[in-house]
């Protein structure tokens, strides 16, 4: 069975603001899962902001067709999340990654 690449790398959600924080709605995607009971592909990945909903788990999972499909938001189509591409935005990003997680 095969699935919808998903790179590895840092992802901002469709929620992100491009004027607010550089961490704000980023994820860093640590790769693809399969379900051991269903065979279902998700995409494992980590949230890079302080968030309640994410504090007593070490990573988030999202069925890969979710991960990589679109989203209505005030009348525009876009993706529900967009691999970042600006080297300098991935440098910020990967310094909010060893803050935030440390030891891995």
């Amino acid at each position: 069975m095969e699935h919808p690449e998903v790179p590895k790398g840092f992802y901002y959600h469709f929620k992100h603001d491009l004027e607010g924080p550089v961490g704000s709605y980023a994820y860093e995607v640590m790769g693809v899962g399969r379900g051991t009971e269903d065979d279902a592909y998700v995409v494992v990945y980590r949230p890079l902001y302080d968030n309640t909903w994410h504090e007593n788990a070490d990573f988030s999972v999202r069925p890969i067709e979710m991960f990589i499909d679109t989203v209505e938001r005030e009348g525009k189509v876009m993706k529900r999340f967009r691999l970042v591409t600006d080297a300098e935005t991935i440098a910020s990003l990967e310094a909010l990654s060893q803050e935030r997680y440390p030891n891995t």
